[in-house]
């Protein structure tokens, strides 16, 4: 468990931290209708964002991901899916621990996801976090660590100061090479700092 005497700013990760929807996700095919793709959108197929970094996936399906207007789109489509398939939705204990733990706590949130999936998904939790950052305003995706370190010079916030609390290999290694605490959770679980 984290010594909480010398943190000042928790940064959380979205998708299986705070809200349910965890990666792998997997969408009808239809949700990428009207991108040039390599490969037959004529079948039933589906395709499947395997991992936190999921604009590596599109790529992999031959979407041009260098512009930022497409990958709007795309995870606008991606976040209206899981919402009327009610995939997404933040976990029961967030309403009650997040908002104490804001009171002492400088908080962010870190996520690979969209900016616009971030705001829908937080609604009214969002007054709690000082700073929530989708891949839109990040220099890269975590594993990378720059996103955090992001987050800590905007806070003035020292990263020995902060803690990052993920449950992927990809939050843990950001984490790492950052120099901050990290923190790592099953999906879904609520912290043990909150018990």
């Amino acid at each position: 468990m984290p010594d909480f005497s010398q943190i000042q700013l928790i940064i959380f990760d979205w998708n299986g931290v705070l809200a349910k929807g965890k990666a792998p996700y997997i969408f009808p095919i239809e949700v990428l209708d009207g991108f040039s793709l390599k490969i037959d959108t004529k079948s039933d197929a589906v395709f499947c964002v395997g991992g936190t970094n999921w604009i590596a996936e599109l790529k992999k399906l031959g979407v041009d991901v260098s512009n930022g207007e497409t990958l709007d789109r795309i995870s606008g489509r991606m976040f209206e899916y899981s919402k009327e398939n009610g995939l997404i939705g933040l976990y029961d204990w967030v309403g009650e621990k997040i908002p104490q733990l804001a009171k002492n706590t400088t908080l962010a949130i870190l996520s690979n996801n969209s900016q616009a999936s971030l705001d829908h998904g937080l609604k009214n939790m969002r007054r709690h976090f000082d700073l929530v950052k989708g891949w839109e305003n990040v220099p890269a995706l975590k594993p990378s660590p720059e996103g955090i370190l992001g987050i800590c010079r905007e806070l003035g916030i020292a990263p020995a100061k902060t803690l990052m609390v993920g449950d992927s290999e990809e939050d843990r290694l950001a984490a790492e090479n950052a120099g901050v605490k990290v923190y790592i959770v099953k999906s879904g679980e609520c912290p043990d700092f909150f018990k």
